[in-house]
């Protein structure tokens, strides 16, 4: 990864509140947190309250492990606390998260963890990556040059799923 690696922060612009570095495994609780209130705030109005509920009990993706291990997971800071993060998973050539907290949404903070996953990709000579977004991301991705591929329901527990759009970026 070229975003830096142990944690070293990326240089920024002086107008950005935030600074990015990469991802270590004591960061896996506040990646959680930010990835649930990011949901809380943005996705209420494409998902019932019960889906939310359903989605948010269930913990980070076992292999958010290994892809801080493998400098794969950027996060953002703003005065010492993880206010946004980004991972690739450079084997499947998918972004497996972008998410902001609600205090840092329209900032910019998420396209720029976006681009630097994009970034870490071109640098492992990836040129198509794909990405499952949930419905309010969407749009996000396709602003980004995404395009929708498919659609699909990902099962959260024996009543509840959440759907999706598959897509993918070439280049």
């Amino acid at each position: 990864m070229n975003a830096g690696t142990g944690g070293s922060p990326i240089s920024i612009g002086a107008r950005e509140r935030w600074t990015l570095r990469a991802a270590v495994p004591g960061d896996l609780d506040a990646l959680k947190r930010v990835r649930d209130e990011s949901a809380r705030h943005a996705c209420g109005a494409v998902y019932s309250p019960a889906q939310l509920a359903a989605w948010l009990a269930r913990p980070l993706p076992a292999k958010m492990r290994a892809l801080i291990d493998a400098a794969c997971v950027l996060v953002a800071e703003s005065d010492g606390e993880i206010i946004g993060y980004g991972a690739i998973d450079l084997a499947t050539a998918e972004i497996e998260a972008v998410f902001v907290a609600p205090r840092a949404m329209g900032s910019g903070l998420g396209l720029r963890l976006l681009h630097q996953l994009e970034d870490i990709a071109r640098a492992g000579d990836v040129r198509a990556l794909s990405l499952s977004a949930s419905l309010n991301a969407v749009p996000f991705y396709r602003r980004a040059g995404y395009v929708t591929t498919s659609l699909g329901r990902f099962p959260l527990d024996e009543h509840q799923f959440l759907e999706f759009e598959r897509m993918e970026k070439r280049g």
